[in-house]
């Protein structure tokens, strides 16, 4: 199972990517390609936006994928949608493929 964790606050989006889907062998696993365009798609925002001197912080690193981003300013808008979009197409492969995929906001719990 993919297991995906993140928090998200006003300040702040931190999200960790954890693990292989098993919906098929690797290489041919629809969930795990569909995590991992999600997951590349907010890296290279992200780093779209520091180079372009914008508000937020990155941190990632290969395999199991941690993105942290610190908004310097509530207004950082560009970075919130796009974290937003993220969390919102992961939540709908977990209702699709809920024994696959888990996303769990740290947050609240």
């Amino acid at each position: 199972m993919t297991t995906i964790t993140y928090t998200h606050t006003p300040c702040y989006f931190g999200i960790e990517f954890r693990g292989h889907a098993g919906f098929a062998p690797a290489g041919k696993d629809i969930v795990c390609a569909a995590v991992s365009v999600l997951a590349s798609e907010l890296i290279f925002a992200a780093e779209q936006a520091r180079a372009g001197g914008e508000i937020c912080d990155l941190t990632h690193s290969e395999g199991s994928a941690y993105v942290s981003l610190r908004y310097f300013y509530r207004d950082n808008r560009s970075m919130r949608r796009i974290a937003n979009l993220i969390l919102t197409s992961l939540k709908m492969l977990e209702a699709q493929y809920g024994e696959y995929i888990s996303v769990k906001d740290t947050f609240t719990q």
